[in-house]
């Protein structure tokens, strides 16, 4: 099923001055083009997520507002879906070792073999999840904000 990727509407959600990277140029016409090079499937994951309230105005994904201080953003990361599986193993056959529902795990690597990512639960249990399941809090994420009494884009961007 193809979805319409309405690129003058997200223009004109945008900021004037839109962040779209630590070393990238600003501005609506440079988030379209990241929208264009596969940024609108991870959109889609981000928008189904929700938003939490920040400072200045709202982060989406939620975890990127809600996720706790004590913890070390990218030695972690977030499962984004209730009934992600925790396996022994990085294949989808092998033993279960925990069901996890929006959990923090743990990580030395978030790099993934063969689309799996050793982690550990905040509790204990080791093994791998599937790399789809989980989220960065480095992952691209966008940020809106009261600009001129409308709601804008103000960033799209990953990193710290």
């Amino acid at each position: 099923m193809s979805r319409e990727r309405n690129t003058a509407g997200l223009q004109a959600l945008c900021a004037a001055d839109v962040i779209t990277g630590i070393d990238s140029p600003s501005g609506p016409a440079e988030l379209v083009k990241k929208m264009q090079a596969g940024g609108w499937a991870h959109l889609e994951t981000v928008l189904k997520l929700g938003a939490a309230r920040y400072e200045k105005g709202f982060a989406l994904p939620y975890l990127f507002g809600r996720f706790p201080d004590d913890l070390e953003a990218f030695e972690h990361l977030v499962t984004i879906r209730p009934g992600a599986v925790l396996r022994a193993t990085g294949r989808s056959g092998a033993a279960v070792v925990a069901m996890l529902d929006y959990d923090i795990l743990h990580v030395k690597d978030a790099r993934p073999v063969k689309g799996w990512i050793q982690a550990e639960r905040l509790d204990g249990p080791k093994g791998w999840v599937a790399e789809g399941d989980v989220l960065s809090l480095g992952a691209q994420r966008i940020f809106i904000e009261k600009k001129n009494g409308v709601w804008k884009i103000t960033a799209w961007a990953a990193g710290d």
